[in-house]
């Protein structure tokens, strides 16, 4: 089968965040469906040409409409359109950004479709020329009418954790729209290599916005509480600290580091997957987090507490980290359970 992603965001569409870069699910889904078969295209909406390209199904983003997840946001929809009228079956998927403001961003656009089209046209960013938006505009109101009324005419996949049961806390963000939920987890190896290194007793936070500091302060009384050092990336303080790409990370950091750090968000909802706990259970260090529902999901071996972490010995480190890293496999699909999922989604939407 031909399969096209694309997307509102470049993330989407390309399968990389491009500043770091950080690969996100629909690099993982290109690799799965090229194993499991498919013939995979990825591009920006606006230039996928439908006539040349003849896609079997096509795959799309969907994202807030606002900021840089609503970068390619009217070519997205544009695309949408194009692809009904080819009569190409659609099939949307979500991230881990945001998922909770979509709603309340759709919304907005339906109260004033013409004051969001002229505050993203007249950022500078490449959200397209307001005539552009305009003439996209009654497909776009449709999707969102249809979205808030539970009438989205296809299904979204989530990339999840424990996908063989709905999770209501994500669910009441979709309001009864058709949900397909997916874990990637076992694929992330494939697309980003790991290194190796000799641990240290420290910690490691990366953050794009300032939840690192504002979660260490509220859930454990500051940075003075902790002894082991914290090297921390992003923003911490709303002071911007250095940033490390993706494969540095992965490559040096992780494996260097006891003790990785996984902030509660203010989109973290429900059990939506996290790159980082995968990188975790790769790498054998231990994570710390206070996600309720996620520590919930994966049970005592997640329920790290940093003062007991830090008091322990290194082979009780190794053995709290083996122990977190069995847990999180036992709990995660297969990649044979991942190919398996996208190849029924696309049997379902093409048949």
């Amino acid at each position: 089968m031909k399969v096209l992603i694309s997307g509102s965001s470049r993330t989407q569409a390309t399968g990389y965040m491009s500043l770091r870069p950080i690969a996100c699910l629909s690099s993982y889904m290109y690799s799965a469906l090229v194993e499991g078969g498919h013939t995979v295209l990825m591009c920006l909406p606006h230039v996928a040409d439908l006539d040349v390209i003849k896609p079997d199904i096509l795959l799309l983003g969907l994202s807030p409409a606002s900021g840089l997840t609503a970068q390619f946001s009217f070519q997205c929809y544009d695309l949408y359109r194009r692809a009904k009228l080819a009569h190409v079956p659609v099939v949307w998927f979500v991230d881990d950004k945001a998922i909770n403001q979509i709603p309340s961003h759709m919304g907005s656009w339906l109260m004033d479709y013409e004051k969001r089209v002229n505050a993203l046209c007249g950022t500078g960013r490449r959200f397209g020329t307001a005539e552009y938006a305009m003439s996209v505009k009654d497909t776009t109101l449709q999707l969102f009418e249809a979205f808030l009324a539970g009438q989205f005419p296809e299904p979204i996949m989530i990339a999840m954790w424990g996908p063989e049961q709905k999770d209501p806390r994500t669910e009441k963000y979709f309001f009864g729209n058709r949900t397909i939920y997916i874990d990637p987890s076992s694929t992330i190896a494939d697309v980003e290599p790991l290194g190796t290194g000799i641990k240290q007793r420290q910690w490691m936070i990366a953050n794009l916005g300032n939840y690192g500091y504002e979660w260490i302060n509220k859930q454990f009384g500051g940075y003075t509480k902790f002894t082991w050092p914290i090297i921390s990336f992003g923003k911490i303080n709303k002071v911007q600290q250095p940033r490390a790409t993706q494969p540095d990370m992965l490559n040096v950091y992780y494996p260097q580091s006891w003790g990785v750090m996984s902030p509660t968000y203010p989109m973290s909802v429900g059990r939506l997957y996290r790159t980082r706990f995968v990188h975790n259970a790769l790498n054998k260090s231990i994570i710390l987090s206070t996600h309720k529902d996620t520590v919930d999901y994966f049970g005592p071996a997640y329920a790290a507490d940093p003062k007991e972490v830090e008091s322990m010995k290194d082979f009780q480190l190794q053995e709290r980290a083996e122990w977190q890293a069995k847990v999180f496999w036992s709990k995660t699909w297969t990649k044979t359970q991942f190919i398996y999922g996208l190849n029924k989604m696309l049997l379902e939407a093409t048949e």
